[in-house]
Parts: C-alpha cells; structure tokens; sequence
C-alpha cells in the first residue's frame, strides 16, 4: 500500500500550523478574471450565464478550491448556478438554527459537521 497524502485547509493560518506544524502551503485566490475563467471551463452546465458565474466566484472569495468544489457539486447534482448559490445561503441559517438547539458542548461539533457536509 502506497502512502497517502491528507490535505487541510484553512483560512487562518494559526488553525494550519497546530494540524501541521510548519508544512503550510498557502494557496492564494485567483484574480476575478482567472476564477470566471476557471468556473467557466470548470461547469457542464448549459448556461453558462457570466453574471452568474461571476456571482459565484465572488461569493467564494476566489478560492481556488472552494470554486473547484462548487463547480464539481454544481455538475454532480445537475444544478443552476442561481440553485447552488441558495443552497449555499440557506446552509448559513440551517448551521444557525441547529447550533441554537444545540447544547454548548455539542454546537462546536454539530458546526463543523454542517460545514463539512
């Protein structure tokens, strides 16, 4: 069996460094026009509405792995960009109303799952 490789990622980099020490490699965001250029390649869809898309790319702050991710899910489910991104706002207050339900203990927990998922 080959050895595999586990990929982290974070925004704050204090968050990257206690998971790997000093093994940090920062991907940085695209410019607005790579990531349209990127998420244009990227998406199946039949639309390829550049309002929309430029839309999404700013909504994921231009990371390269967030419009990657986006695009795959987009693909995968057979979705509109404008359904992604409610799918995406709605996951804000879906993550706030179980948190509120939520023992203390458990909201952490029940957080990252949500954000995982």
């Amino acid at each position: 069996m080959k050895d595999g490789v586990t990929v982290f990622t974070s925004r704050r980099q204090e968050v990257a460094e206690s998971l790997v020490g000093i093994d940090v490699v920062e991907v940085g965001k695209m410019s607005k026009e790579k990531a349209v250029a990127f998420s244009t390649t990227s998406l199946r869809t039949e639309s390829k509405d550049e309002i929309a898309i430029k839309q999404l790319v700013t909504e994921l702050d231009y990371l390269p792995l967030a419009v990657a991710q986006a695009a795959a899910y987009i693909n995968t489910n057979k979705l509109t960009i404008s359904e992604y991104l409610e799918l995406l706002h709605n996951t804000d207050a879906d993550v706030i109303a179980v948190m509120s339900r939520e023992k203390p203990a458990n909201a952490l927990h029940v957080r990252i799952n949500l954000l995982i998922w």
